[in-house]
């Protein structure tokens, strides 16, 4: 229990890391690809294509530091 306050610092800047890339992994295919923005029928491409690599983002974030942390802690 007594890291538990660094294990919450770690937890929630890893989810504005995923967030924070996410972000700008749409307006890069927005403005680099010059796929469409979110009009009143959709989300728009740029976001629809990144959508399927918002989890490979959360794993590669989350194992990282984390099992790192969590292996130190362990042993």
């Amino acid at each position: 229990m007594q890291r538990f306050g660094l294990s919450m610092l770690l937890f929630w800047g890893c989810c504005l890391l995923v967030a924070l890339v996410g972000v700008l992994h749409t307006v890069f295919n927005i403005c680099v690809l010059k796929m469409t923005p979110m009009d009143a029928h959709s989300m728009g491409e740029g976001y629809e294509r990144t959508k399927p690599w918002i989890t490979l983002i959360y794993l590669a974030i989350f194992l990282g530091p984390s099992a790192g942390f969590f292996l130190r802690a362990a042993f």
